[in-house]
């Protein structure tokens, strides 16, 4: 039987994978949210939420965001339209834009 491993001389991916999981995986729930949403910042894109937790969005917009970096992000919803302050926890980059997580600042 072969064993994958995340290199050569390291621990299985099985044994890597949940330890990763644990530490980074947000506490709090995700609900779905969808609203239009439009990033202002160094990169300045706009495209949908794909959910909400407790203090952060997953959206999905046409320009690339990198991690770590701060910018406005307004949502346009109905019931809670607002423009906050967010930091980009995470991102994939797609070919027509990106994938992200943010955290969500406040405006202080």
């Amino acid at each position: 039987m072969t064993t994958l491993t995340s290199h050569p001389s390291g621990p299985p991916i099985s044994t890597v994978r949940p330890l990763f999981s644990e530490r980074y995986r947000r506490a709090s729930r995700r609900t779905p949210f969808h609203a239009s949403v439009q990033v202002l910042g160094r990169a300045v894109g706009s495209g949908v939420t794909l959910n909400a937790s407790e203090g952060g969005l997953r959206i999905a917009v046409d320009c690339v965001l990198r991690p770590d970096e701060i910018c406005l992000v307004r949502v346009d919803d109905p019931a809670r339209g607002r423009i906050e302050r967010a930091r980009v926890a995470w991102s994939h980059e797609l070919p027509d834009g990106c994938i992200a997580g943010l955290q969500l600042l406040g405006l202080h």
